[in-house]
């Protein structure tokens, strides 16, 4: 005969790990909304900028599906736990600033905190700022990358 203590303690027990199981789901999940104002990705040197989306512009795909139609196509990619997905448009100069890789493009912008790491054998004088934001951009109509980046 199973006792009110016991009954008590299963009914704990289950609220508390269907509580820990919807937690995980929604924490591994990328936060989505529109760029708030225009990011210059690591300035003065690169001449990347993510903006808000013009407001007429509506994506044909949510962060999630975007995320599913790269992940199929790259499928060994996974995101960290803590991704932050905004909408925006972005724009890539070549080197030379007249001409564009990418220009207003309407993407998803995916953030997260990951530290470059230099391929150079030799070792960066100290106090070298290492940008430790990585941002992977996909197009938000058909979910191909545009871009990964620190």
């Amino acid at each position: 005969m199973v006792t009110k203590r016991a009954l008590v303690g299963l009914l704990t027990l289950a609220l508390v790990g269907t509580g820990l199981a919807l937690w995980l789901s929604l924490r591994s999940r990328p936060v989505s909304a529109a760029a708030q104002q225009t990011i210059v990705l690591d300035p003065p040197y690169d001449t990347e900028q993510f903006a808000p989306p013009s407001p007429d512009r509506q994506p044909a795909m949510t962060s999630d599906q975007a995320i599913a139609a790269f992940q199929s196509q790259v499928p060994g990619f996974t995101f960290p736990s803590d991704p932050k997905a905004q909408l925006g448009d972005y724009t890539a100069a070549t080197g030379d600033g007249s001409t564009y890789r990418y220009q207003n493009r309407l993407a998803w912008g995916f953030s997260w905190h990951e530290c470059a790491v230099s391929e150079d054998p030799v070792p960066m004088p100290f106090g070298t700022n290492v940008p430790c934001t990585r941002w992977l951009f996909l197009d938000a109509n058909t979910g191909q990358m545009l871009e990964s980046l620190w």
